[in-house]
């Protein structure tokens, strides 16, 4: 019989991942935030702004990140540290999904059915006429 080390990384559950213009991969769940660079997994701690949340949602825009938390909002992460992202007229505790378009734009959805488009400021929020956003899926036009 043999013995495996435990492996650091994600967790066994994935809530959202993407990859970054640099090739790296970030996946975050219910264990934080993880980041996949020269084959090892880095841990960026959470906001302490967040606590314990889960992450919803992760949208990788320049060297950083931007992640939706469990009811816990939105916050960018800079490679350095965190920044709160405030979506006008939006609770702080406002729990969102996030994604990441192909020219470096950054999608939320929130469950109150409102849809922002993030391009370096926010610049759009239009509400959908029915249901809530959970989860936002980039799609690669070809």
């Amino acid at each position: 019989a043999s013995v495996r080390e435990p492996v650091a990384g994600p967790g066994a559950q994935i809530n959202a991942m993407g990859r970054d213009r640099a090739g790296r991969l970030w996946m975050g769940g219910p264990a934080g935030l993880w980041r996949r660079e020269d084959a090892r997994w880095e841990e960026i701690p959470r906001p302490s702004a967040v606590g314990e949340r889960w992450i919803n949602g992760i949208a990788p825009k320049g060297g950083g990140v931007v992640v939706a938390f469990q009811r816990a909002g939105v916050q960018r992460w800079d490679g350095t540290r965190w920044h709160p992202v405030e979506l006008p007229g939006v609770a702080a505790s406002a729990e969102a999904a996030a994604a990441a378009g192909a020219d470096d734009t950054v999608w939320l959805g929130l469950k109150d059915n409102v849809l922002w488009r993030w391009r370096g400021f926010l610049r759009m929020a239009q509400g959908l006429s029915q249901h809530a956003i959970r989860r936002i899926s980039p799609v690669v036009a070809g």
